[in-house]
């Protein structure tokens, strides 16, 4: 784990100089440069991903480590002759969370992913978001740029895949793609908690207070733990291993606390990090490059995480219009800019198919349609706002003292409208979502956008502090009192969901057997990087399936999966593969190098399958375990073009 660690802070300083140099140009607090680290990585990936689009063939992704350096270089070029600036030195406090945040998330990883003589066993959720996350970044280090669908046979990716371009970097530099993507999450966290602890600071709360409020924030205190208890009949034990904290809520609303941000889905802590870096630069600086720096993110939204991305740019959004210090037609002009480019980005890069086609036609997120009336979906969506923010709820109250002080500085009052529009913002958009019958898509959204109140919120507690003196803030009456028992009866919940992702029980478990590594080792070590295998389409965990297993953990493309972002384009590859794996048909029509049989994914077939591909003319018997083999196309699977 030290040398994908080591490279993933290598990566990220290389990606974030550029934005370190322009921040250099005075004294500015620590967060101030983290931000603009963050929006020049942003810059550094679009701008690569428009290389790619341009040049002819594949580009490897550790060419963005040549642009990043090119970058630094113009940035140094603009800052000619002058003086060079240090971060103002930062106090101890602003470590504190970043590094509980961090070393939490690689305790919780580590007893969540574990290997034995049973092979690999792998718990939620690392085995759904997880393991698409590593498809993802297997694709882009070992297939290059423009991104490619590993899940369906090297086709154009339409997913949001800007942010795997960074751990994909240090995996194509030592091969340990697991690793890799788990490095690159938590360097990315430590400074994503850097971050919030500087909005707290920039809304007026002291070094103490603003390292006490982040780490309620990280906790995420809620109901839903105590909720979680009583389901499980006050069991402790039974409710660690059977008790999904997320989903407890059920049908009322869908929450994703600031807890699990900083375990498996990095996109989305990405995406949240641009709109942070975003908002301290638009607030803390007037510097013409690093303003422009500041929009990239958002331009880049749709790319990094498209729903969410959506409802960062309507904070953008809420935010210029409500801050008055320009002009309405130059606010507007600016909205209109930044949306136009955001909206083009996705359609430009493939994210979204202009044709029409998309992976939310894969039987994966098929739903129930919802039936209830929509006073009746109303309502049990705010019970539902209630069990997913309890405490943070007071925060709320803390926004409004703040807009009714007429004392406030620039900095904080600006600070203000930011923190109140995330959770306007994602408040309202998280109750108009359960008015869409799509129970899959208003479920995706509610996940993603319930990132932006609890941030607001967290923020709006720092208006029920009390003087202003440094070292003197204190929780103002009767708040401390209201918040107490909330906050404790709150731990229940991350102390079970901590629990949860390392001994869940074995239907929240995905096992692979050691026969089925040993032969896709093989297959990686052994085979080009452009073979194509046909392996059965298991689902992914989150359809009660054990996933892809080629693309995951051999780094090789798949004829057909239910992960395919084109969905419409292979309903008939499909068709044909699930036949063939269930016996019932010949070897499907089309171009595949290796078929993957595994007694544990198909064990009705696997024997017959095997009897079938020993009397298929054109095919050998590859590497092969007692419950896992491969067949090859008698031409030469280790050639590296098509």
């Amino acid at each position: 784990m030290v040398l994908p660690i080591i490279t993933a802070a290598a990566v990220f300083a290389l990606l974030s100089l550029p934005g370190w140099i322009l921040a250099g140009d005075r004294v500015r607090p620590l967060w101030v440069h983290v931000a603009a680290g963050f929006c020049s990585q942003f810059a550094i990936i679009i701008a690569m991903a428009s290389i790619a689009l341009v040049v002819p063939g594949q580009v490897d992704v550790r060419v963005t480590l040549l642009l990043a350096a090119a970058l630094s270089g113009l940035a140094f070029w603009w800052r000619r002759g002058s003086v060079w600036y240090w971060p103002s030195r930062p106090d101890g406090w602003i470590f504190l969370v970043p590094l509980v945040a961090s070393i939490a998330a690689a305790l919780i990883t580590a007893s969540a992913i574990g290997s034995g003589a049973d092979g690999l066993q792998v718990h939620a959720w690392f085995n759904a978001d997880g393991f698409k996350h590593l498809g993802h970044v297997q694709s882009l280090a070992v297939l290059g740029l423009p991104a490619e669908d590993i899940f369906e046979a090297g086709a154009p990716l339409s997913y949001y895949w800007f942010f795997y371009v960074i751990p994909a970097i240090g995996v194509a530099l030592h091969g340990d793609a697991a690793m890799g993507l788990i490095a690159s999450g938590l360097v990315q966290t430590v400074f994503f908690w850097v971050l919030v602890q500087g909005l707290l600071r920039m809304a007026g709360a002291n070094a103490r207070w603003s390292a006490i409020i982040a780490l309620l924030a990280w906790l995420s205190p809620t109901p839903d733990g105590v909720l979680g208890l009583a389901s499980a009949g006050w069991d402790i034990s039974l409710a660690a291993r059977e008790i999904n904290i997320e989903g407890i809520g059920g049908a009322l609303l869908n929450a994703f606390p600031l807890f699990r941000v900083s375990l498996y889905v990095p996109q989305h802590q990405f995406m949240l990090v641009g709109l942070m870096s975003w908002a301290v630069l638009s607030i803390t600086t007037q510097t013409r490059s690093l303003r422009w720096l500041a929009v990239v993110p958002l331009v880049c939204a749709g790319a990094v995480s498209t729903l969410l991305g959506v409802s960062c740019l309507a904070v953008f959004a809420m935010t210029r219009l409500v801050d008055r210090e320009q002009g309405l037609g130059r606010r507007l002009a600016g909205i209109g800019v930044v949306g136009g480019l955001a909206l083009a980005v996705p359609l430009v890069f493939g994210i979204v198919d202009a044709a029409g086609g998309s992976g939310l036609d894969s039987p994966i997120f098929a739903g129930e349609p919802v039936m209830k009336p929509v006073a009746e979906r109303l309502a049990l969506a705010v019970a539902g706002l209630i069990l997913a923010y309890g405490v943070y709820l007071v925060g709320m109250f803390g926004l409004v003292r703040g807009f009714g002080r007429r004392d406030l500085e620039v900095e904080a009052r600006r600070t203000l409208i930011f923190a109140a529009a995330m959770v306007g913002v994602g408040i309202a958009i998280m109750l108009a979502s359960t008015l869409l019958d799509n129970t899959r898509l208003a479920l995706e959204i509610q996940l993603r956008t319930s990132l932006l109140p609890y941030l607001g919120l967290s923020i709006g507690a720092v208006w029920l502090l009390s003087g202003a003196a440094k070292g003197r803030q204190r929780l103002a009456e009767p708040w401390g009192a209201v918040m107490v028992p909330m906050l404790v009866l709150g731990m229940v919940t991350p102390a079970l969901d901590w629990a949860w992702h390392g001994v869940s029980s074995a239907r929240w478990v995905v096992q692979v057997p050691p026969d089925d590594l040993a032969v896709l080792d093989a297959l990686r070590r052994q085979s080009g990087t452009q073979i194509i295998v046909l392996q059965y389409p298991e689902l992914p965990f989150v359809s009660a399936g054990r996933g892809i297993w080629a693309p995951l953990f051999a780094a090789r493309m798949v004829f057909a999966s239910h992960r395919s972002t084109h969905w419409g384009e292979q309903v008939e590859k499909m068709q044909q593969t699930l036949l063939f794996f269930e016996g019932k048909g010949p070897l499907p029509d089309g171009q595949y190098d290796v078929v993957y049989l595994s007694r544990t994914l198909h064990p009705q077939s696997y024997d017959l399958l095997m009897a079938k591909m020993a009397d298929s003319p054109g095919w050998s018997k590859g590497p092969c375990q007692p419950d896992a083999c491969l067949w090859l196309t008698d031409q030469d699977v280790s050639r590296s073009a098509r």
